[in-house]
């Protein structure tokens, strides 16, 4: 584990790029998660030092971070990151990583249950809101009461995240009603 001095944590909440990674830096320090979950991996660097501020303000050093991400098969838009390159990655930060490839509506099914006692779920996705649509049924049964999820939005000065309450992700997850069963 990597510790940080108030610095350094100072440095990260006012200067870290992009703009985003600020308030997700803070949210965490104040948080103090001990289980992440993330949707779609924006790059190593950020999950790294999310896992490092986590580390530090939890007082634990086995964080449990799981990320499910496209990898390999990325659009050409967005830079390339291996599964491997990643799994390598996390692990070093001694933090207990799980990295699932694939998309989040495929994925999520399988997982959701798995996921239970999640205290931090960042969505990075591009059209998160619509992209999820089909697994907001299964995204509060990840949670529990004191869970903060964070939607990456985009805007006109950049990327910001949403904050989305207990009580927000079950009336989304009522309004798209239990998904239909595959054949």
């Amino acid at each position: 584990m990597r510790k940080l001095s108030k610095f350094q944590f100072w440095a990260l909440t006012w200067f870290s790029k992009p703009v985003c990674d600020r308030q997700l830096y803070k949210l965490a320090a104040k948080l103090k998660p001990k289980s992440i979950v993330q949707f779609g991996l924006g790059n190593l660097r950020q999950a790294e030092t999310l896992i490092t501020v986590c580390q530090n303000f939890s007082g634990v050093e086995e964080i449990r971070f799981t990320a499910v991400d496209l990898f390999e098969a990325r659009s050409a838009k967005v830079p390339g990151l291996t599964l491997k390159e990643a799994h390598r990655t996390l692990a070093a930060t001694g933090a207990k990583s799980r990295v699932f490839p694939g998309d989040v509506t495929s994925s999520l099914p399988r997982l959701a249950n798995q996921l239970g006692g999640t205290d931090l779920l960042i969505i990075s996705l591009e059209g998160a809101r619509q992209t999820l649509d089909p697994c907001w049924f299964f995204i509060p049964r990840m949670l529990q009461t004191n869970s903060l999820v964070l939607v990456q939005e985009r805007a006109a000065s950049g990327s910001v995240y949403q904050t989305l309450t207990l009580t927000e992700v079950e009336q989304l997850s009522k309004a798209v009603g239990r998904p239909a069963v595959a054949a």
